[in-house]
């Protein structure tokens, strides 16, 4: 069992509680036309974002190494990338890896990670106002994501945050 499996399960927890309630915020304001709250799209983006960087946590703790101070998703990815070895695993979960890694999920991982908030006040993200030329733009705003891309977030988000807490187990991790 892995040293740190208390603090990586409690991430696990994060990152499910986050995926859950960006699952919420679609059932409940993004799926009926006429019930639609497109000023809720950019929570929903969020909370994806939100789950996948704390499932990459977990994975890190899971190796008892300790995490960048990051809020990027990808950085985090990159970073346990880097460290093939750290990760020993049952051939079981060798599977679940390699989907976990895959060039899909990867891609998805640096698009949500470009969406969280960063120091340059140019680009689009999930909760701060950005400027587009000399305008500025609050990620409320409406047609700002489309429902397409709270589809794909979503789907990749849960499928990342389903296969790390399958992994980040305390049957999982070989002594």
């Amino acid at each position: 069992m892995s040293k740190r499996w208390d603090e990586a399960s409690a991430y696990m927890q994060q990152a499910r509680a986050n995926q859950a309630l960006g699952d919420y915020l679609f059932q409940h304001f993004c799926t009926k036309i006429e019930e639609r709250r497109e000023e809720f799209w950019c929570h929903v983006v969020a909370q994806c974002q939100q789950s996948v960087e704390k499932a990459m946590k977990a994975l890190i703790c899971f190796g008892n190494l300790d995490f960048p101070k990051t809020h990027r998703a990808d950085q985090l990815l990159f970073f346990l990338l880097k460290r093939p070895n750290i990760l020993r695993f049952k051939d079981e979960n060798l599977k679940k890896l390699s989907i976990l890694f895959g060039a899909s999920e990867k891609q998805i991982v640096i698009q949500l990670s470009d969406l969280a908030p960063q120091k340059d006040t140019t680009k689009r993200n999930t909760e701060y106002p950005f400027r587009v030329g000399k305008t500025w733009i609050a990620p409320a705003t409406a047609n700002l994501f489309t429902f397409a891309e709270l589809q794909l977030f979503l789907k990749h988000s849960r499928r990342i945050v389903f296969i790390t807490s399958q992994i980040v187990s305390a049957t999982s991790f070989l002594p």
